[in-house]
């Protein structure tokens, strides 16, 4: 059964130690990619925590041509080992991503995903821009933000652990 991890950029290379990914996602800054990661797995994602655009916003605002490239990441990944994916804080765009991930690899279970994301990573809080711009592009119609607005996730800005998701669905139980 293969895991995605949901981390801080802080905690990102002593994850990296421990559980051996194959592939790597780093949202909102370039870092140094860890030498067990081929670079070819390494995927680098330029935006800003934003949830909500408005003319104000001066940040860089995650976009379809984002949420393209992570779908397609995640389309290439064969699953045969964990992945990581880490932001700043591991709190809003990694847990976005890791729930993006889930339902391209679970369609037509957006629910089961966006619950499984909350028992795992209750203190998240995550990017709901990310989620909608990913359910027009995966052509979910609406279920995914749905199903991300039925959970009650709580930001809590004082906890700061990785957690994983399972890929599949039928390994949530492990």
């Amino acid at each position: 059964m293969t895991h995605i991890y949901i981390c801080s950029v802080d905690r990102m290379k002593a994850l990296v130690d421990v559980v051996k990914p194959g592939h790597l996602i780093s949202l909102g800054m370039d870092i140094e990619r860890p030498s067990c990661i081929d670079p070819g797995n390494h995927l680098t994602l330029q935006f800003a925590d934003v949830v909500k655009l408005t003319p104000e916003n001066e940040e860089v605002a995650p976009t379809t041509h984002h949420m393209r490239e992570l779908i397609e990441f995640g389309n290439k990944w064969d699953g045969s080992r964990p992945m990581v994916i880490h932001c700043r804080l591991g709190k809003s765009r990694s847990p976005a991503a890791a729930y993006i991930l889930m339902c391209l690899k679970n369609p037509g279970r957006e629910a089961e995903c966006a619950r499984l994301l909350r028992d795992r990573g209750w203190f998240c809080w995550p990017n709901r821009l990310m989620v909608r711009i990913a359910d027009q592009v995966l052509g979910c119609h609406g279920r995914m933000i749905r199903a991300m607005d039925s959970e009650p996730f709580s930001l809590d800005i004082d906890i700061e652990e990785e957690f994983s998701v399972p890929v599949s669905l039928s390994d949530a139980d492990s």
